[in-house]
């Protein structure tokens, strides 16, 4: 009776290590998917910026292509926005999870 008992706790253990496992790999891949997606939107915003910046080096005053530079660059912060408030949730995580350890101990 005693060796069942143990045997049904190890089936239960490795059940459990499997499916935090599995949960593991989850949240891996999505935290993959959110980086590609924050490196796309830096290198659009870097564009965007050095674009932005020598169109006001080179444009004269008053001139429409000097507004056009401004929208750009207006643009490029409203690209970094975004990639911050994809970071925002990544921060919370941690946060959170920082709590919890320091709870535990």
């Amino acid at each position: 009776m005693r060796s069942r008992s143990l045997s049904h706790d190890r089936q239960t253990a490795q059940s459990d290590f499997l499916n935090q496992e599995r949960r593991r790999i989850q949240a891996r891949k999505k935290q993959d998917r959110t980086l590609f997606v924050r490196n796309i939107l830096n290198s659009v915003f870097i564009i965007l910026s050095i674009c932005a910046m020598v169109g006001v080096l080179v444009c004269k005053a008053g001139t429409t292509a000097l507004y056009i530079c401004y929208g750009v660059g207006i643009v490029a912060i409203l690209v970094k926005m975004t990639e911050v408030m994809l970071r925002i949730p990544s921060m919370m995580r941690k946060t959170a999870y920082q709590q919890r350890k320091e709870n535990n101990q």
